[in-house]
């Protein structure tokens, strides 16, 4: 199994994109840490994944509390003894244009989209640098290369996500990923002047749904 005993630690994982990476991962042996705000659904992942032979836990976490992110990276290296690989999973979205997306929307997406994928990333990296490996993926979104009507809080974040990588990779060497989700063709993303060591990979395929 390719991720035999890796410890991973997947946020927003109670529903979707989240879900089917917890899955896959624990397919591919690895020890699971699902985490979200809802803690039912939550248990119900850990169960499916431990009912096919897999390991995970569930760590019910709101990400937009103040100290949630440090908590969420320390508990899982507590409980499983260390952590391999970040997925910064969670997103919030909005269907709203500019004039129509209130504030708390515009501060709600900006908290689990950009800054909590900042918190949790610089918690694990800590730990990752001082056991010598590890690599972190963040999910962002062809939207924030290219924008999308009536989604202006989530493009704005996932564009926010996608230029700051590039600064922040460099602190981390090479073990960062960033994914860009996307449903056109691959050779789009050809274009983008990003680091060799934090190139932005980006897969073709049509995300199915979010969890936070």
């Amino acid at each position: 199994m390719i991720f035999a005993e890796k410890i991973v630690l997947v946020t927003g994982s109670t529903t979707g994109i989240g879900e089917a990476c917890a899955q896959v991962f624990a397919e591919s042996g690895a020890k699971v840490m699902v985490s979200g705000r809802h803690e039912p659904r939550g248990r119900a992942v850990v169960e499916a994944i431990r009912a096919k032979g897999g390991q995970a836990q569930f760590a019910a976490v709101d990400l937009r509390a103040a100290g949630a992110c440090d908590r969420l990276v320390a508990d899982t290296i507590e409980r499983w003894g260390g952590l391999d690989i970040l997925v910064n999973n969670a997103g919030i979205l909005y269907t709203a244009d500019a004039l129509g997306t209130t504030d708390e929307q515009w501060l709600d997406t900006m908290s689990v989209n950009v800054n909590a994928l900042f918190y949790l990333s610089r918690a694990a990296v800590k730990h990752m640098k001082a056991a010598g490996k590890g690599a972190i993926v963040n999910i962002a979104s062809e939207w924030g290369l290219n924008g999308e009507a009536n989604h202006v809080a989530y493009c704005a974040s996932k564009g926010a996500v996608i230029e700051w990588w590039t600064t922040f990779s460099p602190s981390a060497a090479a073990i960062l990923r960033a994914i860009c989700g996307t449903s056109r063709r691959v050779s789009r993303c050809g274009a983008w002047h990003i680091p060799p060591k934090s190139r932005v990979a980006c897969i073709s395929w049509r995300p199915t749904s979010r969890a936070t």
